[in-house]
């Protein structure tokens, strides 16, 4: 059975999408792992990782996530698991996938390249208990690319045929990257297995994924279809004042303001509003968010002030969601077209 890993320098470079692009592709024959979560997620009483419950969903790989990842903790890991037990639970999570006839297994990394190092589910552990392929995400600045690719290399040396090759994300300029980082590239001796374009579609927030990360309570537009977030107003101002910005305007506008500010709250209720987002207490008025609810603007409430709401918001990545089927379509042909990696040439439309 064939298995690929994924790891990156760095969180939110896209190897969710990467993993679930040519996973989806190979319609229900590959398997999913992603051992040491980051991203923990309550649902149905149970501890997700965020990218595992997707995964889990639009793979069909059923409902236990410990049958998909060990867990979260340092500690508790550690506890449960010596070396030697976790490497037997590494390998029976994989032999599970091959029951359910998955005859290829893509398995994710934690979010930086040394994440699980003290307990044995780093990138090169994990590649080496599980005789898997690692292939490392880059994204970044063209310069940045050169910089962690021949660092890469160096710190290679030291692993021999665990390493499959480098893939480039969210190239936003084919021309500079030519001429910018693919000479470093070619310098640092690693292959290079492909470079998937920057796509804005992608790359933008989602008003689920913004639910989930902060977290927030959806007040309106539950479950309503998902909107991605063009730009985002912040402020607790007359809407006269906030009609002056420009990011008041244009659409998909995400709103942040305080919840006692009703009259921009019903000043922001338009079409070109993709949410709002309020903070502190009370909440508005029954007839503004029955309006909301009617012009299927989700209204969603967090219990902080409106600084520390924006910090936490200005720092979300645009994590792929269970809601998020637009973006997850997106990621087949977007792979199968950009990447070339051996032992994939089964994949089928």
């Amino acid at each position: 059975m064939n298995r690929i890993l994924f790891s990156s320098f760095q969180p939110g470079v896209g190897k969710t999408s990467v993993a679930l692009g040519l996973a989806q592709a190979r319609s229900n024959r590959s398997g999913y792992l992603k051992p040491f979560g980051d991203r923990p997620y309550y649902r149905k009483k149970r501890l997700w990782d965020g990218d595992v419950l997707v995964a889990a969903r639009q793979l069909n790989l059923g409902d236990d996530p410990s049958a998909i990842s060990v867990g979260f903790n340092h500690g508790k890991i550690r506890f449960m698991h010596d070396q030697e037990g976790l490497s037997e639970k590494l390998e029976s999570m994989a032999l599970g996938m091959e029951q359910m006839r998955r005859d290829l297994i893509f398995i994710e990394a934690g979010g930086h390249l040394f994440s699980g190092a003290s307990i044995d589910l780093d990138p090169f552990s994990l590649a080496s208990t599980l005789k898997a392929k690692l292939y490392v995400i880059l994204a970044g600045e063209n310069n940045e690319l050169g910089d962690q690719a021949v660092f890469l290399a160096s710190l290679l040396k030291h692993f021999t045929g665990v390493f499959g090759g480098i893939i480039v994300n969210k190239s936003k300029d084919a021309e500079e990257f030519e001429m910018t980082a693919l000479p470093a590239i070619r310098q640092s001796g690693l292959p290079l297995a492909g470079v998937i374009p920057f796509h804005k579609e992608l790359g933008e927030l989602t008003v689920s994924a913004i639910a989930d990360q902060i977290p927030a309570q959806v007040i309106t537009g539950g479950g309503l279809p998902d909107r991605r977030v063009g730009r985002i107003f912040l402020g607790a101002v007359s809407p006269a004042a906030a009609r002056k910005a420009p990011t008041f305007h244009g659409q998909n506008r995400l709103v942040i303001t305080t919840a006692d500010h009703e009259d921009l709250i019903v000043a922001s209720l338009d079409k070109d509003t993709a949410a709002i987002i309020l903070s502190g207490e009370p909440l508005p008025h029954a007839s503004i968010l029955a309006r909301a609810e009617e012009m299927r603007i989700p209204i969603l409430v967090v219990h902080d002030d409106l600084l520390s709401l924006a910090s936490r918001i200005h720092k979300l990545e645009p994590r792929l969601t269970l809601d998020d089927q637009e973006r997850l379509s997106m990621l087949v042909p977007l792979m199968k077209e950009h990447l070339d990696i051996p032992g994939l040439d089964s994949v089928q439309p």
